[in-house]
């Protein structure tokens, strides 16, 4: 609806998509995944060793975004945000474990799996 409106009044919609982002006061996704860390409650890295979540810096996106207006030629287009310097997840949580001084999980878990028993669980709590 936002799109076609911005269409019929003529206004040129400029959009970011961000990837994962981690800030102060961010608490899902990956932060969710560091909270588990912390108390113990990962015990397997999701995914494979060539799973890949991107993040981004939440002050960085948030400069990204102050700074779109005044940039000449970003009016009506689109931009993914991401660092893609981002290490591969199971990398990622080790070293966000080593930060921590927590241990980290040494065995993956496909994420077909884990959706497949996490929607066994819904259905066997019904």
């Amino acid at each position: 609806m936002l799109r076609q409106l911005a269409s019929d009044l003529d206004i040129a919609l400029t959009i970011a998509n961000p990837s994962s982002v981690l800030g102060p006061g961010r608490y899902v996704g990956l932060a969710a995944m560091v909270e588990d860390l912390w108390y113990g409650r990962l015990t397997v890295i999701p995914g494979s060793s060539r799973t890949f979540v991107p993040i981004v810096d939440l002050d960085y996106f948030t400069d990204f975004l102050i700074s779109l207006p005044t940039l000449p030629d970003t009016a009506g287009r689109s931009y993914t945000v991401l660092d893609d310097r981002t290490p591969e997840l199971p990398m990622l949580i080790r070293q966000l474990a080593e930060h921590l001084g927590v241990r980290a999980p040494r065995f993956s878990l496909p994420a077909i799996r884990i959706r497949s028993r996490s929607k066994a669980q819904v259905i066997t709590r019904s």
